[in-house]
């Protein structure tokens, strides 16, 4: 389980004296265990890769958020926060190219111009989960339905 895999890298960050890492691993490790006490219930690894997820997309919200704010020590906290999302990023699936994200839309849009599906976007984060970032999805499902 993804969990187990992420607490053995926790352990081996303590060990290896690599704080950046450790304190990015405890924060998830947090995340997961906050959820597992919501849900009651130990967490399957799809909710583990969601749970990731929800933790990358704050640290892209808040990247953003100091490029926009333009602040004198920016560099050095997008770099910490990039570092952060690197970590997280190392426990997802393998991320879609944009190509092979185009495949999935196309075919979405065959199924909603066939009816078999009623929303495009509600069909492919079910498909996609985890594999892909949303927003690139939702981008090219617009363009394709601009088309």
């Amino acid at each position: 389980m993804l969990i187990t895999q992420i607490k053995q890298d926790v352990k081996q960050a303590m060990r290896d004296k690599d704080k950046a890492k450790l304190s990015t691993l405890r924060m998830l490790v947090a995340t997961i265990e906050k959820k597992q006490i919501e849900t009651k219930g130990i967490l399957t690894d799809l909710e583990v890769i969601e749970s990731i997820g929800k933790n990358i997309k704050q640290l892209n919200q808040e990247i953003e958020s100091i490029v926009t704010a333009n602040r004198d020590n920016a560099s050095e906290k997008i770099a910490k926060l990039d570092s952060e999302k690197e970590v997280l990023l190392s426990y997802l699936p393998k991320q879609l190219s944009e190509k092979e994200i185009g495949i999935y839309v196309a075919h979405a849009l065959r199924l909603l111009a066939e009816g078999e599906i009623k929303s495009p976007m509600q069909y492919l984060s079910k498909e996609l989960k985890g594999q892909a970032d949303m927003q690139l999805v939702s981008k090219l499902v617009k363009e394709g339905m601009s088309k």
